[in-house]
């Protein structure tokens, strides 16, 4: 995956005053140019939203044995696998799943002067792979 810095998505756009409202259209943006240039991820894909565990059961491999389930689940639809996300230690993590970076750009939001670095990462079936589909 190719980095593209300083993405000034929405610049000629008018900001919504709600931030939520804005960030969902920037994602859906680049869920469309990210899947313009997969061949992988035209005929459908999952994408994985927030997960998350409470603080006070972290650190006893809850998350890793949840999202390992849940990729298991997933390999035998056959179909590609999404994730967007903003931590790099999700990043590692999803390489070690044989996840790869599709994109990575930093996002200026300008009505909040702020900016964040976003990760799109696939993982293709294994199933899928194997088969020559």
């Amino acid at each position: 995956g190719s980095v593209r810095e300083d993405a000034d998505v929405g610049a000629d756009e008018e900001y919504p005053v709600d931030t939520g409202k804005f960030l969902t259209g920037v994602f859906r943006k680049l869920d469309r140019e990210v899947m313009e240039r997969d061949p992988d991820m035209i005929n459908g894909f999952w994408k994985l939203g927030l997960m998350g565990i409470s603080l006070r059961l972290r650190g006893r491999g809850i998350g890793e044995r949840m999202f390992a389930k849940l990729l298991e689940l997933l390999e035998e639809d056959r179909r590609p696998v999404q994730i967007i996300t903003q931590k790099p230690h999700i990043v590692a993590a999803c390489k070690r799943d044989g996840f790869q970076v599709m994109d990575e750009r930093e996002i200026r939001v300008a009505h909040k002067h702020t900016t964040f670095r976003n990760w799109t990462l696939k993982r293709v079936s294994k199933m899928s792979a194997n088969s020559g589909e």
